[in-house]
């Protein structure tokens, strides 16, 4: 599952449209969370924080089901030992 699919999860779960994400977060355009769940862009770590606290979730349970791959390129990880 990708971050952009688990936000748009979070978010039918609770039954909130783009806008009152983007309302509840002080924003003003939907555009900018629609970007977040197409994958068209990530949220900053304090972003991430407040849609934790819109959807209900701690910052674990919003990221945990979201591929490592997608933050982390493997030329970025040293072996173990070096």
């Amino acid at each position: 599952m990708t971050l952009g699919e688990r936000l748009k999860e979070l978010r039918t779960i609770r039954s909130m449209t783009l806008e009152q994400v983007a309302e509840t977060m002080g924003m003003s355009a939907a555009l900018t969370v629609w970007r977040w769940e197409a994958g068209e862009r990530e949220p900053q770590l304090a972003r991430l924080a407040a849609l934790a606290k819109v959807y209900g979730v701690t910052l674990i349970d919003l990221l945990a089901p979201v591929e490592f791959e997608a933050f982390v390129s493997t030329k970025d990880v040293l072996p173990f030992g070096d």
